[in-house]
């Protein structure tokens, strides 16, 4: 299964506090069971940050475009969320033109 979140919609104190941040921060923040549709909110949601993928809004055709990068610039602070763990935190350590748009493509794995 799969999530798309937007930096800037689904997480938006996190997307203004990277904003104004120097230049080299992480963005940083935190991704909740209740983010996921009801129906996973009910099992257990395994989230690895290998299958994850970072999309850009392309301003000319508006089309989502790939962001490279590397195994370790995408950090959880948990890999498993359920009632008991609601909550992770995400780093994204990739630079972020703090002017365009850039959607997360959250694959996941969910047990009952």
């Amino acid at each position: 299964m799969a999530r798309l979140f937007s930096l800037k919609h689904d997480f938006p104190n996190a997307w203004h506090k990277y904003k104004t941040l120097e230049d080299g921060e992480s963005f940083q923040a935190k991704i909740s069971i209740d983010q996921f549709p009801y129906i996973a909110q009910l099992g257990t949601i395994a989230l690895n940050p290998d299958q994850f993928e970072l999309y850009q809004i392309n301003k000319e055709n508006f089309k989502l475009k790939p962001v490279p990068f590397k195994e370790d610039e995408i950090i959880l602070s948990k890999e498993i969320l359920n009632q008991e763990n609601r909550e992770a935190n995400i780093q994204i350590d990739v630079d972020l033109d703090k002017y365009e748009e850039y959607f997360l493509l959250v694959n996941f794995n969910l047990t009952y």
